[in-house]
């Protein structure tokens, strides 16, 4: 199993509080242009937070970590949901609620105090979960001041593998005021959008329709591999979307079908997929089968770059930079480029070198 933890931190107080077995820091923040729109991962996929002013910290295949600017200084709000593969097996809800709570003692320190925790079972989606509240102190605010922490999160087991268990959860440090109905009610709604998705064939078993269409791809049959990948497709199927339509943009042996290719790359846009977001941008960049439209090619390359994908945002910068599909703005252009090389674009970091 390939699942592995990138920000250990289920209870959502990443902004404050982060645990020590956290394998990756978090990133410089980068703005959200299209809240509300759905985000991917292996075996999930979330709607970003329906709110203005966020901005991501972290996104890989298995977590993110987003947090929205509030007007306060004390008052901070952070969003996450990631999939783990839990230390002990976990195949029922007590288990799970252990599970949980094992977490979040982890995660305590000096500076944080559990006032309650408050749980309830529950179903979503089709599969067993568990709701939560957690009310903590932040005692490393102020000097002789406490600031309470309150986080709500659902924990799932996924129900095509239920040895791995889903969460997504909000953290509101409201400087000692009530906290916000508006933002719990933009929370509430983030919970709600967890919707489960099969794994693709690297991360989990039992995807062998995928599997046997990759290696057709690279015996370079796509004929073959399309056929393989008809009966996911007739269900809609984004992973087998995503491929397909690469296996029509690409050629893979075959003729090319760019008219095939962006519709398949559009059913697999439903599940934010960041690679296929990024190729509508390239088609509409270079018209390749619609006419060249470089402002409807901006959108798309914006939409995968809200997901951190460098190349998105490199090619977002250099657009901003020429004025293509948009006014020209330098600024505008050199602040996309630095988040890409940020994000590990060799391209945007020797552009930024030569500056």
């Amino acid at each position: 199993m390939n699942i592995y933890r990138v920000v250990a931190c289920s209870t959502a107080a990443v902004l404050f509080l982060c645990a020590p077995a956290m394998a990756q820091q978090l990133g410089n923040p980068n703005p959200i242009n299209f809240p509300g729109s759905p985000w991917g991962f292996w075996g999930f996929v979330v709607n970003v937070p329906n709110a203005l002013d966020l901005y991501s910290l972290s996104k890989t295949p298995t977590s993110m970590v987003i947090g929205k600017k509030l007007a306060e200084p004390d008052h901070t709000y952070a969003f996450t949901a990631g999939i783990e593969k839990p230390d002990k097996a976990v195949s029922n809800l007590n288990e799970l609620s252990e599970y949980i709570k094992q977490g979040d003692r982890k995660t305590e320190s000096a500076r944080f105090r559990e006032v309650s925790f408050e749980e309830g079972h529950s179903e979503h989606a089709g599969a067993p979960c568990i709701r939560y509240a957690r009310v903590s102190e932040d005692l490393g605010v102020r000097v002789g001041q406490s600031v309470p922490l309150v986080t709500h999160g659902m924990t799932c087991l996924h129900p095509l593998q239920r040895e791995l268990a889903v969460y997504v959860a909000y953290s509101e440090r409201a400087g000692g005021k009530e906290a916000s109905a508006e933002l719990t009610g933009i929370g509430q709604s983030f919970l709600r959008s967890l919707r489960f998705i099969p794994f693709p064939p690297n991360v989990a078993p039992g995807r062998p329709e995928i599997q046997n269409a990759f290696e057709a791809v690279k015996a370079r049959n796509g004929d073959r591999a399309l056929e393989i990948l008809k009966p996911l497709l007739k269900r809609d199927d984004s992973q087998a979307a995503a491929l397909a339509g690469e296996i029509h943009v690409i050629g893979y042996g075959n003729e090319k079908n760019f008219a095939a290719g962006r519709k398949l790359y559009i059913l697999a846009a439903k599940d934010g997929v960041a690679r296929v977001l990024h190729s509508l941008g390239i088609m509409y960049l270079h018209g390749e089968g619609v006419p060249r439209d470089p402002a409807e090619a901006l959108r798309w390359f914006k939409l995968a770059a809200d997901q951190r994908h460098p190349s998105a945002q490199y090619n977002v910068g250099q657009m901003y930079h020429n004025g293509d599909g948009v006014a020209p703005d330098k600024a505008e252009g050199e602040k996309w480029i630095r988040m890409a090389a940020d994000n590990g674009h060799d391209l945007a970091r020797k552009a930024l070198r030569r500056r």
